[in-house]
């Protein structure tokens, strides 16, 4: 994959800085989750602006304890940084190694396996019962997201959202490396969605020289 950056992102120790209360803060963790050395790293695959504005809507929503499912590095710590209480990372591949440098001083939790056991959903329960943010992010076949969807919904909060990735019916890669969680989105009857999508970008950050329609994030409640 090839991945450019065309302005210049926050560094390491300017992000280490920033005050969290900053009302900046979730702009400024963007930037640093953008940082060419993570992009290179394929631990980002989002549209810049749609980073920006996930960071600011989780900073709003304020969730506590978070669970994501199907962990690449960046998106995991910028929801950790946005949230309180527990975090668990569910993924097939062992990432300890990345999620490590991230997440110091954080109460949290890898567990690496099929996301779509029984077995994987009780280890994810017992470390934490309920979570207000869940991220699916991991099969992308529409019966993988699907299962992923069925085996998490019950461990949400009363107030919990699930958010979904890759769900812009539009995605540049769709069928491919997007895979179907589009069409099972749009095949969601129930609950409410809200669909977060960047139809116009500033090319700041282009996946496969992709600057726009590249993910898509879904936000569901149950309600």
């Amino acid at each position: 994959m090839t991945v450019d950056t065309i302005a210049r992102p926050i560094v390491t120790h300017e992000f280490a800085a920033v005050d969290p209360s900053n009302p900046d803060y979730p702009r400024l963790l963007a930037e640093y989750c953008s940082h060419q050395v993570m992009m290179k790293d394929r631990q980002i695959l989002q549209v810049y602006e749609e980073l920006v504005n996930l960071a600011f809507w989780v900073r709003g929503f304020a969730p506590h304890n978070i669970l994501e499912v199907g962990t690449v590095g960046s998106t995991f710590f910028l929801l950790s940084q946005l949230s309180t209480g527990k975090k668990a990372s569910v993924d097939i591949r062992d990432i300890r190694p990345k999620l490590h440098n991230f997440m110091f001083g954080q109460d949290w939790c890898f567990f690496q396996g099929d996301s779509q056991t029984p077995e994987m959903k009780h280890a994810v329960s017992s470390f934490c019962g309920k979570y207000d943010l869940i991220f699916i992010d991991g099969d992308h076949r529409y019966e993988g997201v699907k299962r992923d969807f069925e085996n998490y919904r019950d461990l949400l909060s009363e107030r919990g959202v699930i958010l979904f990735h890759d769900v812009d019916p539009d995605h540049a890669f769709k069928e491919t490396v997007g895979g179907e969680v589009w069409r099972f989105w749009q095949e969601l009857e129930e609950g409410t969605k809200t669909t977060l999508c960047c139809n116009r970008s500033n090319g700041r950050v282009q996946c496969l020289g992709v600057p726009v329609h590249f993910g898509g994030i879904g936000i569901w409640r149950p309600e």
